[in-house]
């Protein structure tokens, strides 16, 4: 997974991490969030566009014509849009005082996700090279 080795993590069969080692796997995570919430975006940009969707400055994506307003860089996605590129990687637990139009589902994170699968997520191993040949 890309949005990992932004992160210095990798992804590996194996039991569950203990609370500690998840707790580390989150930190790295979150200190690489908007990395990886923009490769997350450019990822699905990308299979839109293959599928021959196009950018349009419309309010709201037409599925018929294929056009969509969020076939845009990262950085010039409203902040909400950008919000919901971090929930797949985070999760994403709605609150009783979510807000009218938020998100009313539970998205589970990379680590809840592979969880389920029999994977974990681990910091990666230094590679031990020196660059020397």
């Amino acid at each position: 997974m890309e949005n990992l080795d932004l992160a210095g993590l990798v992804v590996e069969k194996g039991p569950l991490l203990s609370r500690q080692q998840i707790a580390l796997v989150r930190k790295r995570i979150r200190a690489d969030l908007e990395a990886m919430a923009e490769t997350e975006h450019n990822g699905w940009v990308a299979e839109r566009v293959m599928a021959g969707w196009r950018y349009a400055d419309i309010p709201e994506k037409d599925a018929i014509r294929k056009l969509h307003p969020l076939l845009l860089p990262y950085e010039k996605l409203p902040e909400a849009e950008k919000a919901k590129d971090r929930r797949p990687i985070i999760g994403y637990r709605p609150t009783s005082a979510a807000k009218k139009g938020e998100e009313s589902k539970a998205v589970p994170g990379y680590i809840e996700r592979l969880n389920q699968v029999g994977f974990r997520i681990v910091l990666a191993k230094p590679s031990g090279r020196t660059g020397a040949k």
